[in-house]
């Protein structure tokens, strides 16, 4: 009986002190799935804070869509951590509305839609907001006029908004297009021949001058230094980029380039950036230079670019440099490699940048045009005149396209290619030459064309050029201006 009891007492305390065995399951793996597929939408409705966009979904990747929207920001490839939207849910059509934005910025924008394996975004979308209007009533204050006559030689005259010469210099020399000057505070930068000048706005009074072997190329502004070159028909060794002294009119830096420069070259991020040509017009080479070292970083032959009736230009948008070759070609290339990323043979007149595509009128056609500036696609064509348009002059004004035809001037709609109006000053085949607008005034060049006919600096009303006031300059060829505006802001 001792001997049960004591068994029974074990084998209680074996069983107390047995731990529990327990088996875990692990969980069943997830269901195989992909990121939603998603598109952004086309920008729309842009203004100077704001612009709608959006995206479509298309496929969850097999779970649903918990968020959805766009995101953007100043530079390329935007994610959700900066700023963004939050559209609903699911798959399909959203639309975004952006807001608080700056004016005259360069954005970058994606769709984007969120499930549980991750973010899928769609594919980017550059876009520039507007640029805000001057404030009404803004006016000019001087006029820079350059004109020529076989009697007196080339001036560079000076009025101001009462009609009156202020000064002028006589015998001014200038090469055709090159006679457009630089300003800031006060002081006056002119190319002239083979000299460059500095004024004073106010009175004309020299401060200094700068001589070179070679024409000089109108001059740009980048902080305290003007930027020209030294043109000559090719090859040449006193053809080179040059860098004053805006102050003192010193060189500072210079590059001996041997082709001959063909329009200013651009300073921007430790790059100067340079269009030369072979002296033919043909063979046009864009080259980009360390300011540093001056070395060579890349070279590109425009193929079929060359050198007319007018310079070429040169715009950097972020890492975008665009070149409008003379009357033909559109090239868009990567400014730190030099690699195209399209070119264009149009035949172009009058290229302008419209928020983020460029707009000109073609010469062959007629038509007015808009193209992508971030593919190169033709957005809008439009000949409403249906008339083959000359390469007089053009800007653009409050969504539409203001351009010449001999004594006539057009209205294009940009948004969708209507003619808004015409007006006809006359009827002086000379035409307009150049138009410059500000605030709500338009001020334009207009040729003479015969003995009993004058020049004139015509000034309009912007939204329906209705004639204002005009300056007569006296039996001189007239096609070049500039004006200073009462805010401080050169044109």
């Amino acid at each position: 009986m001792r001997n049960i009891l004591v068994f029974i007492v074990l084998s209680v305390l074996f069983s107390n002190c047995k731990k529990d065995i327990v088996t875990t399951t692990p969980p069943p793996p997830p269901p195989p799935g992909t990121l939603p597929t998603i598109t952004t939408s086309a920008i729309g409705s842009i203004t100077t804070t704001g612009a709608i966009s959006g995206g479509n979904v298309s496929a969850d990747g097999g779970s649903p869509v918990t968020e959805r929207g766009v995101c953007w920001g100043i530079t390329s490839n935007p994610v959700i951590t900066g700023n963004r939207t939050t559209d609903g849910t699911g798959t399909g059509i959203f639309t975004s509305s952006l807001v608080n934005l700056t004016a005259n910025t360069t954005y970058y924008l994606r769709a984007y839609a969120k499930n549980t394996q991750g973010i899928g975004y769609g594919n980017q979308i550059m876009f520039q907001t507007n640029t805000p209007p001057l404030a009404p009533g803004d006016s000019a204050n001087l006029f820079f006029i350059t004109a020529a006559s076989n009697t007196t030689g080339r001036s560079f005259i000076t009025y101001n908004v009462a009609k009156n010469k202020i000064w002028e210099i006589t015998n001014y020399q200038s090469v055709g297009f090159w006679n457009t000057p630089a300003y800031e505070n006060g002081k006056l930068y002119i190319a002239s021949f083979n000299s460059m000048l500095s004024l004073n706005a106010a009175n004309g009074g020299g401060n200094w001058t700068y001589t070179n072997a070679s024409f000089l190329i109108n001059p740009k502004l980048k902080n305290d230094t003007l930027v020209t070159a030294g043109s000559s028909i090719a090859p040449s060794s006193t053809n080179a980029i040059l860098l004053i002294n805006k102050n003192t009119g010193n060189v500072i830096w210079d590059k001996v380039v041997t082709d001959q420069p063909v329009g200013t070259p651009v300073l921007n991020d430790g790059k100067i950036f340079n269009l030369t040509t072979n002296g033919t017009g043909t063979n046009m080479k864009l080259s980009a230079y360390d300011v540093v070292t001056k070395n060579l970083i890349w070279q590109q032959l425009l193929v079929n670019g060359f050198f007319t009736a007018a310079p070429p230009d040169m715009i950097v948008r972020n890492d975008s440099l665009i070149v409008f070759s003379s009357n033909s070609l559109v090239h868009l290339l990567n400014k730190n490699t030099g690699a195209i990323h399209w070119s264009k043979t149009l035949g172009t007149f009058n290229v302008h940048l419209y928020k983020n595509d460029l707009v000109f009128n073609d010469a062959g056609s007629g038509r007015v045009t808009v193209m992508s500036l971030q593919t190169g696609n033709i957005i809008l064509q439009s000949n409403p005149i249906n008339y083959t348009m000359n390469n007089g002059s053009a800007y653009i004004y409050n969504d539409a396209f203001y351009n010449v035809i001999s004594d006539s001037v057009f209205c294009t709609s940009l948004l969708d290619g209507s003619l808004k109006w015409r007006k006809r000053y006359g009827a002086s085949a000379g035409g307009f030459y150049k138009f410059i607008a500000m605030g709500h005034t338009v001020y334009g060049a207009r040729q003479f064309d015969n003995a009993n006919d004058e020049s004139k600096l015509i000034i309009l009303n912007a939204m329906d050029f209705t004639a204002k006031d005009s300056i007569i300059i006296p039996k001189r060829d007239f096609t070049n201006f500039s004006i200073l505006s009462s805010a401080g802001k050169f044109y």
